[in-house]
């Protein structure tokens, strides 16, 4: 009874994990330009980008922390991509303008963010920048 779980749960994971390059190819294939595919790329890499340096801000977390705590800590990255990936996706000229102007302002943002923790050395000041005065 438990190798035929195994050997069904084998079988699964083995169709997951092959059926992975097929699904990217096909979100973003969904796209019509490279244009929209370039902005939607970059904003991922914004994203991940800006959330790998604030976990680093923050300080090391434990493993068990790590693990427990990625799906909250991506929940909010994934809905913004799900919703841009779709703005882009969409057959209204203006929603795909809006998606786009979106796209900018991720990447911006992130950008700024990574050399602004870059050239200030922020991890080190962290904790002074968070200081609140009551007068």
């Amino acid at each position: 009874m438990w190798l035929a779980r195994m050997v069904m749960l084998r079988t699964w994971l083995l169709s997951v994990v092959g059926s992975g390059p097929a699904y990217v190819r096909a979100v973003l294939f969904s796209l019509d330009n490279v244009f929209a595919v370039g902005l939607f790329v970059a904003a991922c890499n914004a994203l991940i980008a800006h959330k790998c340096a604030v976990i680093l801000l923050h300080g090391p977390l434990r493993v068990v922390s790590v693990v427990l705590l990625v799906p909250f800590l991506f929940a909010l990255d994934i809905l913004t991509l799900l919703f841009l990936h779709r703005g882009l996706a969409s057959k209204s000229r203006g929603l795909q303008v809006f998606a786009g102007l979106i796209c900018v302002a991720v990447i911006s943002s992130s950008a700024t963010f990574i050399s602004s923790y870059l050239e200030t050395n922020a991890e080190l000041n962290w904790g002074r920048s968070l200081e609140v005065f009551a007068w």
